[in-house]
């Protein structure tokens, strides 16, 4: 992928991000009045959530290898969000993936389909998509996620296992 669209890409997908949070402002000013009519939860009110990754990678091309990442994701409805993730794995295999993720929720299940992109200095850039499903455990106002998550990416399949640690907003 030429670097001029890997930073079109980039520069989009942060767009996409900042503008939902910008516009937080009058949806939690909403939210509060709402919440304090309905007494809803603090946490069904948030739109926005940041995530820590923690897991290991594994393909037949690699070694198992840890990987550590980060994301974010803004709620659109009850069911759908969309977000991003940049995750890297250490070790012999060493890239990091920068996907773009839409999710589908049902109940406490979360099923992501994110495409992106895999960087590494061994096998240069290539496209990915990644298929993961999560379950979502309530640990006070944080949720923790088992993940299991596979990459397709250049005719390779790469295993994800890991945690997801995630704080609504």
């Amino acid at each position: 992928m030429p670097k001029i669209s890997l930073k079109l890409l980039l520069a989009v997908l942060c767009a996409m991000c900042t503008v939902p949070v910008c516009g937080q402002a009058n949806d939690h000013d909403a939210s509060k009045h709402e919440s304090a009519v309905t007494h809803e939860s603090d946490h069904g009110s948030h739109k926005n959530g940041f995530s820590f990754f923690t897991g290991v990678t594994h393909t037949g091309r690699r070694e198992n290898s840890g990987a550590l990442g980060l994301g974010y994701e803004r709620l659109l409805n009850e069911s759908f969000a969309l977000g991003v993730i940049a995750e890297h794995t250490f070790g012999d295999a060493d890239f990091t993936v920068y996907a773009m993720s839409f999710a589908y929720r049902l109940d406490r299940w979360k099923f992501i389909v994110a495409p992106g992109i895999e960087d590494s200095k061994k096998h240069g850039t290539e496209s990915l998509v990644r298929l993961g499903t999560e379950y979502a455990f309530e640990a006070g106002s944080w949720e923790i996620s088992p993940q299991l998550a596979v990459d397709f990416v250049d005719g390779d399949e790469v295993l994800i296992f890991g945690v997801v640690f995630g704080k609504s907003f």
